[in-house]
């Protein structure tokens, strides 16, 4: 395998075996808890699967589509990163109408897309060869400040949560990841290979080191 090729590609290839055994174990493990969910949900949990997979299908199988549409905006990047948050969304049961609600979700929003634009520009090399989808694949450094833009609106409503929202929990953690964010995509000292791990990690820590310090303190 190149040595370039990024380590989550290296990864999966070399347990590809173990990727699937873990995948029917949790497509399994769903559908024993489909009795037990609320009936509400489950037309939510239909619609985003059926996004997911457009999402597959678009961007993996329709490479002129590709090309001739979704190439001046981070489509790939943009699709994921909705994605994510309306599942985030729908998995607590919470009202998207709401505009508490809705403001933490264009914030994950936002989030999600700087982290795959972070990657998608450490992995440039790479997908230029692979994947044309990827937003950077075509090597635009001069949209490299399209990267920062999602993290310092982030960084802003995370302020807003704080100050004005009442919500210093979910504001503090909004905050402390938007920071993770860009410091990670401005730190030009860390390899490409690594940009995907701990872009994940700033996305991750933060959250779970939130809700341990508030399952301490409840106690």
């Amino acid at each position: 395998m190149n040595p370039e090729t990024p380590l989550r590609y290296q990864f999966a290839a070399e347990r590809r075996g173990l990727l699937i055994v873990l995948t029917i174990a949790a497509c399994t493990g769903a559908l024993f808890t489909l009795p037990f969910q609320p009936p509400g949900i489950l037309p939510a949990c239909l619609w985003l699967g059926a996004a997911t997979v457009f999402y597959y299908c678009v961007f993996r199988f329709f490479r002129r589509v590709q090309r001739t549409v979704f190439t001046c905006i981070p489509s790939k990047e943009l699709f994921i990163a909705i994605c994510f948050a309306a599942g985030i969304i729908v998995s607590i049961q919470s009202e998207f109408t709401s505009p508490l609600v809705f403001l933490h979700g264009f914030a994950m929003v936002l989030l999600f897309l700087g982290n795959c634009l972070t990657i998608s520009r450490a992995e440039a090399e790479f997908d230029s060869q692979r994947d044309n989808s990827s937003f950077f694949s075509d090597k635009r450094e001069g949209r490299a400040l399209l990267i920062q833009a999602p993290a310092v609106i982030a960084l802003g409503i995370s302020l807003l949560l704080i100050g004005a929202l009442n919500s210093p929990f979910s504001g503090g953690v909004i905050f402390t990841t938007s920071i993770a964010n860009l410091l990670i995509c401005q730190c030009i000292r860390i390899p490409a290979r690594l940009t995907h791990a701990l872009s994940d990690l700033a996305l991750l820590i933060p959250p779970l080191i939130a809700l341990l310090l508030r399952g301490i303190l409840v106690r």
